[in-house]
């Protein structure tokens, strides 16, 4: 992966990760209810038509921890971290968390279903910088070792 894909996957990447996990969890919750209920797969599509939204939802929503997290993450590669090591994948999970830490934070303190947020979103937050994390690590090329030469 070059550096310029590898930036777009950072910005780009979070937002989609965790609407893609929103939609899994919320829409198979959603779905299964419905299914036991009424047993009619028509009144699938309602939570189908949801998806985009949620995405667009989600870009709306961290797109400025989007933009941190690259800017973060590539000053730290230019500093000599590795894209292939465990620590790039520890310091991505880091941000992830604090990524879904900030939306709960904007969502306030005074609210019932704080500790609710808190699992919902440092969670799904934490799980999508474990996962960019892990895709920058797989598809990071591999550095060509130096050997000196002996004479």
């Amino acid at each position: 992966m070059t550096r310029r894909k590898r930036i777009a996957l950072e910005l780009l990447g979070p937002p989609l990760l965790g609407a893609a996990l929103v939609v899994l969890l919320q829409g198979g919750a959603a779905l299964g209810e419905v299914v036991m209920k009424d047993g009619s797969w028509q009144s699938i599509l309602p939570i189908l038509s949801m998806v985009p939204i949620v995405v667009l939802f989600a870009y709306a929503m961290t797109m400025i921890q989007s933009i941190l997290y690259t800017v973060v993450m590539e000053w730290r590669f230019a500093r000599g971290l590795d894209p292939r090591s465990w620590n790039s994948v520890g310091l991505s999970s880091l941000l992830g968390f604090a990524s879904g830490a900030a939306i709960c934070m904007a969502y306030g303190f005074e609210r019932s279903d704080l500790r609710f947020l808190w699992l919902f979103y440092a969670g799904i937050g934490l799980v999508v910088g474990i996962l960019l994390g892990l895709l920058i690590k797989v598809l990071s090329p591999k550095e060509p070792t130096v050997t000196k030469n002996r004479p």
